[in-house]
C-alpha cells in the first residue's frame, strides 16, 4: 500500500496544492505545515513519527513528505512514493520536455556532501522512465571556477555516464541556449531549457553556505544562471535569490538529505549523514524544512527569510510548529580573506580585476589554485588532471561480506563491485563506503588524489560513526 493511499484512508490530511487548485500560493503557504502524522508536544515541537508502510518510513504534514533512507533500495521505493503522492503534478504528455535539475556545483563526490547523490538521480529518472517519459535532460550549471579552468564538472560526477545507462540527455547549462530576465537592478541569462520544460524536478543537497548559510531548494536553481552571470546574482546575494525563484517555479523539489555538509559550505564544510528525502511543490516550505532538520534558524537564512516574509508572513511562520532537529549542523565559519572578498561592498571590484584580461589566465592555473585554496581565499583546489580509473577490484581476503553490504547500498545502480556486469559507472562511491579498505582503484587518480586526501576520512567518518 502505498502512502497516498494510506493518506486518502485516514481522512486526518487536507491537502493544499496550490498550483492549478485555485487557491494562491500565499494561502497555500499559510496553511501548510498544519497537523498530520507527527507527535506534537506541548512544547509546540514536531517530533517526526515514522510511518512504515511496504518498507519505507515516512514522516507526513501538509506540504511536505519525509522519508527515511538508509540504501539505494529504500531512495527507489521513496522515491517512486512519491511520484504516487505528487502524481497529480506529471504532465499528460509522455513524449514532453523533462528536466532534472540536480545540484552539480562543483566536481566533489556527492559522500563528502556537496553534490546531489547519484542514488537520488538514478531514482528520479528510473522512475521517470517506468511513468513512460523518456524526453528526459539531466542539467546543471557547475561553479565558475571549474568552468574557468576549463572542467567538465558533470563528467567528473558520473552524470554523462548515468545518463548514457538510462538512456537520457545531459546537458552543461553554462553552455546551453538562454533566456535574458531582469533580477533587481541585473540583467541576467538563464538556461532556456528551464522554462522550456513541462516538468521540472529540482533536486538539492542540504548543506551549510559561507555567503547564503544554508543551501537548498532556493539557492539550487542558481545553477540556471549561465556562468559569470551568477556574479550578478552575488551582488544582492539573499533578494536576488528571492527573485530568481520568482521567475523559475520547478513542480517538485526532492531534496537530497542522505549524506549532507556542514561547517564552512558549500566546499569546505564536513560530510554529515542524514539519511533522509525531503519531498515538496513549495520551495520555501521544503527549505523551512530542510533548515529545521539541519537545526538552522531560517532567520539565519537570509534569502529563505526574505522569501517566507513575502510570501507568507513572518507572523504565520512565527506560528508554524518547529521541527525537532536531526542534528545541529556546525555553522560556517569562513576565513579572513573569504569574508572580505565576499563582502557586499567589495565583491564587485574582486570580479572585475579576478575578470581582466590575463588575470582570468592567471587565477585559473593550477598553480594560483593551489595558494589562493592554501591562503583559504578560496574552498576548492581546481586541479585539471582528469581520474583515469580502469577498474574497481575487490581484495576478497580483506572484505568482510558486511551484513548490509555498504558497497552495493551506495551504488547509484544497486549493484556490488565483484559483480557490475559492465555496468560500472566509476562513481567511486563502494570505494568509500566499504569499511575494510576491500575496494582498490586502479588507474590514474588525477584530481580524486587530492580530493580523498582532503574528505576520505571525513566521509567514512559520517558513514560508519552514525
Amino acid at each position: 500500500m502505498g502512502v497516498s493511499t494510506i493518506l486518502a484512508e485516514s481522512k486526518v490530511v487536507k491537502n493544499f496544492y496550490y498550483q492549478g487548485s485555485g487557491v494562491s500560493r500565499r494561502q497555500w503557504l499559510r496553511s501548510a505545515p498544519c497537523c498530520c502524522n507527527s507527535n506534537r508536544e506541548q512544547t509546540g515541537t514536531i517530533r517526526c513519527f515514522w510511518l512504515a508502510t511496504g518498507g519505507i518510513e515516512v514522516a507526513m504534514e501538509n506540504g511536505y513528505h519525509i522519508y527515511r533512507c538508509r540504501d539505494t533500495i529504500k531512495v527507489k521505493q521513496a522515491v517512486a512514493d512519491i511520484f504516487q503522492v505528487y502524481g497529480h503534478k506529471l504532465p499528460l504528455d509522455r513524449d514532453t520536455l523533462v528536466l532534472v535539475k540536480p545540484n552539480c556545483n562543483s566536481d566533489m563526490c556527492a559522500l563528502t556532501g556537496n553534490t546531489t547523490d547519484l542514488r537520488l538521480v538514478a531514482a528520479v529518472v528510473e522512475t521517470l522512465k517506468q511513468h513512460g517519459y523518456h524526453n528526459i535532460v539531466i542539467g546543471d550549471g557547475p561553479n565558475i571556477g571549474l568552468l574557468s579552468a576549463g572542467i567538465d564538472g558533470l563528467a567528473r560526477l558520473g552524470i554523462d555516464r548515468l545518463a548514457s545507462h538510462y538512456g537520457v540527455k545531459y546537458l552543461d547549462l553554462n553552455c546551453a541556449p538562454y533566456r535574458e530576465i531582469k533580477i533587481g537592478k541585473q540583467t541576467v541569462r538563464v538556461a532556456q531549457v528551464c522554462f522550456d520544460a513541462n516538468f521540472f524536478v529540482n533536486l538539492p543537497k542540504i548543506k551549510t553556505h559561507a555567503e547564503a548559510g544554508f543551501t537548498c531548494a532556493l539557492k539550487n536553481l542558481m545553477g540556471c544562471v549561465i556562468g559569470l552571470d551568477r556574479h550578478k546574482v552575488h551582488l544582492d546575494l539573499h533578494r536576488n535569490l528571492y527573485l530568481l525563484n520568482q521567475h523559475l517555479r520547478p513542480h517538485l523539489h526532492i531534496v537530497d538529505g542522505l549524506i549532507g555538509m556542514e561547517g564552512t559550505g558549500p566546499s569546505g564544510g564536513v560530510p554529515v549523514r542524514l539519511d533522509v528525502l525531503i519531498a515538496g511543490e513549495d520551495a520555501a516550505l521544503v527549505d523551512w524544512v530542510a533548515a529545521s532538520l539541519a537545526g538552522i534558524d531560517y532567520r539565519l537564512v537570509p534569502h529563505l527569510r526574505i522569501t517566507l516574509e513575502e510570501e507568507v508572513g513572518l507572523d504565520v511562520v512565527a506560528s508554524w510548529k518547529s521541527i525537532e532537529p536531526f542534528k545541529h549542523f556546525l555553522r560556517p565559519s569562513p576565513s579572513l580573506l573569504q569574508r572580505i572578498i565576499t563582502y557586499p561592498a567589495l565583491r564587485p571590484w574582486f570580479v572585475r580585476i579576478r575578470y581582466l584580461p590575463g588575470i582570468s589566465q592567471l587565477v585559473s592555473s593550477e598553480l594560483l589554485s593551489r595558494l589562493l585554496y592554501v591562503l583559504g581565499a578560496r574552498q576548492e583546489n581546481y586541479i585539471k588532471a582528469d581520474a583515469k580509473i580502469s577498474r574497481l577490484a575487490v581484495n576478497v581476503d580483506k572484505c568482510a561480506v558486511c551484513k548490509e553490504q555498504l558497497c552495493r547500498a551506495h551504488c547509484p545502480l544497486d549493484t556490488h563491485p565483484a559483480d557490475t556486469d559492465g555496468q560500472c559507472i566509476a562513481c567511486i562511491y563502494c570505494y568509500l563506503a566499504c569499511p575494510s579498505h576491500a575496494i582498490q582503484l586502479e588507474g590514474e587518480l588525477g584530481y580524486l588524489g587530492f580530493q580523498l586526501e582532503r574528505y576520505g576520512e571525513g566521509i567514512r567518518r559520517a558513514l560508519f560513526d552514525y
